[in-house]
């Protein structure tokens, strides 16, 4: 639990990578991995948008604008609503101007 808002971190989201040992305990070293791959891209994405994703000590997620707002995120369901909240705008991976920011093409869109 967090102590300063009090939320529950402890879920780990489905498309976390779950590696687990003969005891059935997950690996925590690639639950980390995923989850900092999964950052990495993500800031990508969010760069269009003009906002930031970075993960949090025992899990979950802050995702914060320009401006210095930023809101927490239970898990990686849980950042994409909360960016389109910051941003005002929705987040559409179809987006045409977005594949063209991603791919470095932005005069094509």
């Amino acid at each position: 639990m967090c102590m300063a808002c009090s939320q529950m971190f402890s879920s780990i989201h489905w498309s976390d990578r779950q590696k687990t040992d003969e005891r059935g305990f997950v690996d925590q070293g690639e639950l980390l991995r995923t989850r900092l791959m999964k950052v990495k891209f993500t800031n990508q994405v969010l760069e269009y948008y003009g906002l930031k994703v970075s993960g949090r000590t025992g899990g979950g997620y802050t995702v914060s604008d320009r401006k210095g707002r930023s809101l927490l995120c239970q898990d990686f369901g849980d950042l994409w609503p909360k960016a389109q909240q910051l941003s005002g705008r929705t987040v559409d991976p179809l987006d045409p101007a977005l594949i063209a920011h991603l791919s470095g093409d932005e005069a094509r869109a």
